[in-house]
């Protein structure tokens, strides 16, 4: 068995100067009241295969097409016992499974003709009816991660209890069941759990069987001496897994060494979700610090004295065109889009701050009209 080597990388950013702001080619964009979004508090985020942006809130299921936000609540279907989502995702089969946190798990079905809801509870089989994080793996199954253990259920088949497979994760010292709170594919063979306590794997079959393994028990900070709660788990591009706890960041390489990365002292916030986009960037939202950005062992930030407006992220998504949307507390929903509009000047090596003619190359738009010093 080979030995995990723990590396202790500490981060001074604040200190001296690993930090930096974002590049002014992003730029962010508020979703309020103002654009027909009621809710500021949004704890999960999905784009699914139809090209709808769906929300998980507070206040209930939201659905936006671009143009407009479609709240499903307790207020307008009898199906949402508890209006407060949690997590989200969808399965081959075009079905949306949504997490509430007190009562189970709610099915939709995205291409039925009668759009129809349906619901399962703990009366169904589930451990608990507080749903923290749900997966669906590429055999259809589907993986609910509760407050009292998870629960595997087969082809998403809700009716039929007794395949459901069951689990529930103890602490080691009081033997109490903990909660799951993340679930995410590695490997293309198997799924890792975060616990509040330990990350473990268990291998992804079609016929489900939970055999655990367990990758790390409990994140250890030598710096403060104790135990940290793990808050949140990521599986990047390149199957290593990043887990979210407070003030760390632990990093399980493929070859099972572990990097242990800590922010300073002056960082005092959890780390909720974790984000990896297509340019291989790692984006980190917290509560209480706002967002960061790992990109090429730099570490960027939109902290509270920067343009970025929220410092409570909750949930992150990357769209098919590229956007970062942002689930904050308190302030709704952002996108973050690059913004493709550059302006070159003297200080970019022209000649002029003013151009007559675009010069005509096999790479560049043909124009015979004035145009000004900006690039798209």
């Amino acid at each position: 068995m080979k030995i995990l080597h723990v590396l202790f990388l500490v981060f001074l950013a604040f200190s001296f100067g690993f930090t930096q702001t974002f590049s002014p080619y992003y730029k962010v964009e508020k979703f309020g009241a103002e654009k027909g979004l009621g809710v500021y508090s949004i704890n999960a985020l999905l784009q699914t295969s139809d090209g709808y942006l769906w929300l998980g809130t507070n206040e209930g299921l939201v659905r936006y097409n671009g143009v407009e936000f479609v709240m499903f609540n307790s207020h307008n279907n009898r199906i949402f016992q508890s209006d407060e989502i949690s997590s989200l995702c969808e399965d081959s089969s075009s079905n949306l499974w949504v997490g509430t946190r007190y009562s189970g798990v709610i099915r939709y079905a995205l291409r039925s003709h009668e759009k129809s809801f349906s619901h399962f509870d703990t009366i169904n089989g589930l451990p608990n009816n507080t749903v923290l994080s749900l997966l669906c793996d590429k055999y259809n199954n589907l993986w609910v991660g509760t407050e009292k253990g998870l629960s595997i259920i087969p082809q998403g088949d809700i009716q039929n209890s007794k395949k459901f497979v069951n689990y529930i994760f103890r602490d080691s010292l009081a033997h109490l069941p903990v909660p799951v709170l993340s679930l995410s594919n590695r490997f293309d063979n198997e799924v890792v759990v975060a616990t509040e306590i330990s990350l473990v794997k268990i291998p992804l079959e079609k016929n489900p069987v939970i055999q655990e393994t367990k990758l790390i028990g409990g994140v250890f900070s030598a710096k403060l001496s104790r135990f940290i709660s793990i808050q949140t788990a990521m599986v990047d591009s390149k199957n290593n897994v990043w887990i979210g706890s407070r003030e760390v960041i632990n990093i399980i390489h493929t070859d099972n060494t572990v990097t242990c990365s800590f922010f300073p002292n002056t960082f005092s916030s959890e780390i909720r979700t974790i984000l990896e986009d297509n340019d291989g960037n790692v984006w980190i939202g917290t509560f209480g610090q706002g967002l960061f950005q790992w990109d090429n062992n730099t570490l960027n930030t939109y902290a509270t004295n920067n343009p970025f407006p929220a410092e409570r992220i909750l949930s992150l998504l990357q769209d098919r065109e590229g956007s970062i949307w942002v689930g904050t507390r308190g302030l709704g929903l952002l996108r973050i889009r690059k913004n493709f509009i550059a302006t070159l000047s003297r200080e970019n090596g022209l000649t002029d701050n003013y151009l007559k003619r675009c010069p005509i190359s096999a790479n560049s738009c043909k124009s015979n009209r004035n145009v000004s010093p900006f690039r798209l």
